[in-house]
């Protein structure tokens, strides 16, 4: 299998939740129903908890490769060291 990185970068806004669960819903349009259907659902929770708990705009990140399927999501706040 071909290795494929797909990234996209969404708002600190509600739509972004549902930007995200879009993007995946596309990219794994392919798979059986049950199988996009967990991975939407899993993309909607993390990017949620990126949105209430990180309170900014988040950068999804799907890497496909070897059969398998990586969904990542990640604040785009960079926090400060606290000593």
């Amino acid at each position: 299998m071909q290795l494929r990185y797909v990234e996209q970068a969404l708002s600190m806004e509600l739509d972004g939740v549902a930007s995200a669960r879009k993007f995946v819903r596309d990219l794994v349009s392919q798979l059986d129903t049950s199988t996009a259907y967990r991975v939407e659902l899993l993309t909607s929770e993390l990017a949620t908890n990126a949105l209430l708990h990180g309170r900014s705009a988040f950068d999804i990140v799907v890497l496909e490769a070897g059969g398998r399927l990586r969904v990542e999501v990640a604040t785009t706040v960079l926090r400060t060291r606290c000593s």
